[in-house]
């Protein structure tokens, strides 16, 4: 703390104030730190303000959170869904050269999957990209894309 005392006053600072960023948890999500090279002493009103700003601030990084939070999650769901659609052409095909039913044709896909130490997903892929299936999750199947 001294330290960053000493380099502040040598390059101007004369005064600081610190202000958490509240959050509803009662947890501050930070803090905004003003400072200042005037000799003016920091009012209540100047910490007043800051407070105000730094709840507005708080608001604004907290909905940056919720936003990059709901675009993670439609990334995963948009994933899983790839992957079920991959999977169950895979079941299908294990259904054909088997003569099996869904439940033991993923059964059979699961316990490969194990045996290789390979996802799921990953496993059905690369069966149905041997068959020639087109993948569900590439641009290249969609019919109205092709010339």
């Amino acid at each position: 703390m001294a330290a960053w005392r000493t380099y502040g006053l040598a390059h101007g600072l004369t005064k600081s104030l610190s202000v958490p960023l509240p959050t509803s948890t009662g947890a501050p999500l930070g803090a905004l730190n003003l400072y200042s090279i005037s000799a003016a002493k920091l009012t209540q009103d100047d910490h007043d303000a800051a407070v105000v700003f730094a709840a507005q601030a708080a608001g604004a990084v907290m909905v940056a959170i919720r936003l990059a939070e709901q675009a993670e999650l439609l990334d995963q769901l948009e994933r899983a869904l790839e992957s079920r659609a991959v999977i169950n052409q895979a079941k299908g095909v294990v259904m054909a050269q088997e003569h099996c039913t869904a439940d033991q044709a993923f059964a059979i896909l699961r316990t490969a999957s194990q045996r290789r130490n390979t996802k799921l997903r990953d496993l059905a892929r690369a069966i149905v990209t041997r068959v020639g299936i087109p993948d569900p999750g590439s641009s290249d199947d969609n019919p109205g894309s092709r010339g």
